[in-house]
């Protein structure tokens, strides 16, 4: 599996600023041992509608912000022969990127 597409956080993703506060950590069970036991190249997840990253077992995982903001739209690049892929564009592009 190449994308794996969510539409919560899982459980573990950490969110440094947040409306519950920094530091918030997601606890919706399942999706991490969903990562765990698929081992997609990425995940992607929204409802929280703000651009961050992750990780889980070794996943990387990228929330999606709201239409219209930055960060919604994320293009990646996959190379399928060697399970690898790069996050090549988004828009409208984030501030600080560091993808």
């Amino acid at each position: 599996m190449d994308i794996l597409l969510v539409h919560d956080a899982p459980a573990g993703i950490r969110f440094e600023k947040y409306r519950h506060g920094s530091d918030w950590v997601s606890e919706t069970m399942g999706l991490d041992r969903l990562i765990y036991h698929l081992r997609p190249l990425v995940c992607f997840f929204g409802h929280h509608h703000t651009r961050i990253d992750g990780e889980i077992a070794g996943v990387r995982c990228i929330g999606l912000n709201r239409v219209g903001m930055p960060g919604h739209l994320v293009a990646i690049d996959i190379d399928p022969g060697r399970r690898e892929w790069s996050v090549v564009a988004e828009w409208p592009a984030r501030h600080n990127a560091s993808a």
